[in-house]
């Protein structure tokens, strides 16, 4: 969450420290990228969004919007326990 914040909310990490941490396995840069694509700001992990991990060929369940699940529908990721990137 704190590298979320630093990329992409305030403009304070620096190229340097940004490299170092993903060096260092602190951060993702694959991931950091789709963060910055619409739709995919809340995105918790990239094997969420990769349709060749699911049984139907499509996103995670984890990907659906809430207000587009059953009431009452209990959700979670397979692959990182997430409980609703999606919004």
């Amino acid at each position: 969450v704190c590298v979320f914040v630093c990329v992409l909310v305030s403009p304070f990490l620096r190229a340097e420290l940004f490299e170092f941490c993903v060096k260092e396995g602190l951060a993702d840069r694959a991931l950091i990228a789709k963060w910055r694509k619409p739709g995919y700001e809340n995105l918790c992990c990239l094997r969420c969004i990769q349709t060749r991990d699911t049984n139907h060929g499509t996103a995670c369940i984890c990907r659906v919007p809430r207000k587009q699940l059953e009431e009452g529908m209990a959700f979670e990721c397979v692959h990182c326990g997430c409980r609703g990137c999606g919004g």
